[in-house]
């Protein structure tokens, strides 16, 4: 008997959609969008250099914030 194998959409919670739909991005979100890695995003968090959001142990970064850093932004994946 084959084992058949699902593929699920990725579990979203309410709170990650509205901070998407309020124009916030994770950190992985917007590490792609600056074409860097999610860990020199954090040092950018922790330096000071980009304001956050913290829901809880989320963290969300403003479109608005990752444009006045500067660099070209690719747009946020769906």
């Amino acid at each position: 008997m084959a084992v058949k194998k699902t593929l699920r959409k990725p579990h979203q919670s309410p709170q990650v959609a509205m901070m998407r739909n309020r124009g916030y991005v994770t950190v992985p979100e917007a590490a792609k969008m600056l074409g860097r890695h999610p860990i020199t995003v954090r040092r950018m968090i922790s330096d000071g250099r980009i304001q956050v959001v913290r829901l809880g142990r989320s963290v969300y970064i403003a479109l608005a914030a990752l444009k006045a850093e500067g660099g070209p932004l690719m747009q946020p994946s769906a």
